[in-house]
Order: structure tokens, then C-alpha cells, then sequence
């Protein structure tokens, strides 16, 4: 089974995405959570609400947003929470999020983001890949698995933005779960 599935949803979800501004601060990736009401258009809250899916559920309100600067990669990191989130990325017509599984040299470090939330980070050099999966600007939204070891790689010299619904109230759901729920919004059989 993959870790990344490209979803056909029948409405459009993105608002002008020119709204977003740079943070003041300048590190190479910025989580931060935004009210999802200024980023998501409506039919697209309302069609979520359609199949039980709270675009809400993570952040009370806000739904996070993640930033990576032009060329620039982040840690390698396993998220906590749910294992699946529905991703819409823009910005950078060049990026790849990359699995990693832990070797017998592998080094860890709990963290908290800038969300506070927290999470794993694992040293690259200590970790294999096992899956790859390339991004251009404006696909189509994604669904992911993150709650395995992974990180984005920025090729390109613009921004990567990137939009990520998480429901909490689901997540005792497993991977396979997720897959099965959003399979008639995917384009394999």
C-alpha cells in the first residue's frame, strides 16, 4: 500500500492563495495555524462536512500551514495526532516528501514545533528511504501518511505552502482505514 494518494474531490477548496504572507521570522520550515475560514472556500468546508470529515478537528479552528523556504529541506520527523492528513501544496513547482524507515543506528529526538505540538525528529544520516513521492506547484490534494518517519525537500527557488487537514476526531483510524474511506476520490482501484 502507498503512503501518498492523489484525491479527485468534485469542488474546489483553495481561496486566493496570494492571502498568505510570509511570517516576520525566518527559519527554513514554518508551521503555523491559520483560521481555516480565510484559506478554504466554502463549498469546500461544506463538502468535507458532507462526508464526515472536521477540517477543524486539529488546531480548534485553525488548520495548519506549513512554509518552506526555497531550497531547503526539513528534519525527518513522525507527526502525532492522526496518521493521515489531506495536504494542498502550492508555491514551489519542485519538492519531494521522502519515507524513511529507522535502521539499528538510528537517533531520535522528541521536539515540539511551532505549533506546539509534539513530534520526533530523527537524524538523516542514521535513517533509509523507502518511499518517494514528487510534487509540482498546484496538484491535485494529496492524502499522506505521517505517521511514519518523513520530511519535504524544496528543490525549487519559491516558496512551498502548504495547507494540511487533520481530523482528530478520527484518529483511530488506521492507515488502511483512511485509504478505504477516500478511495472513491482516488483515482485506482
Amino acid at each position: 500500500m502507498n503512503r501518498s494518494y492523489e484525491l479527485n474531490f468534485p469542488v474546489g477548496f483553495l481561496k486566493d492563495t496570494s492571502i498568505v504572507e510570509v511570517p516576520e521570522f525566518d527559519v527554513n520550515w514554518i508551521v503555523q495555524n491559520k483560521k481555516g475560514v480565510e484559506l478554504l472556500s466554502k463549498e469546500g468546508i461544506e463538502f468535507f462536512d458532507s462526508i464526515g470529515i472536521n477540517v477543524f478537528a486539529f488546531q480548534r479552528g485553525d488548520i495548519t500551514l506549513f512554509r518552506g523556504n526555497p531550497n531547503s529541506e526539513m528534519d525527518i520527523h513522525t507527526d502525532s495526532g492522526v496518521c493521515w492528513c489531506i495536504n494542498f501544496i502550492w508555491g514551489s513547482d519542485s519538492s519531494d516528501m521522502i519515507w524513511y524507515k529507522e535502521t539499528e543506528n538510528t537517533k531520535t529526538e522528541s521536539d515540539i514545533c511551532t505549533v506546539n505540538a509534539p513530534y520526533i525528529r530523527y537524524e538523516k544520516e542514521t535513517m533509509q528511504e523507502i518511499e518517494r513521492v514528487s510534487f509540482s506547484s498546484n496538484p491535485k490534494p494529496v492524502l499522506l501518511k505521517i505517521d511514519e518517519p518523513h520530511h519535504v525537500i524544496n528543490y525549487d527557488d519559491k516558496y512551498r505552502w502548504c495547507l494540511s487537514i487533520r481530523d482528530l476526531s478520527k484518529k483511530h483510524w488506521s492507515w488502511e482505514q483512511a485509504v478505504e474511506f477516500f478511495k472513491p476520490y482516488m483515482d485506482v482501484e
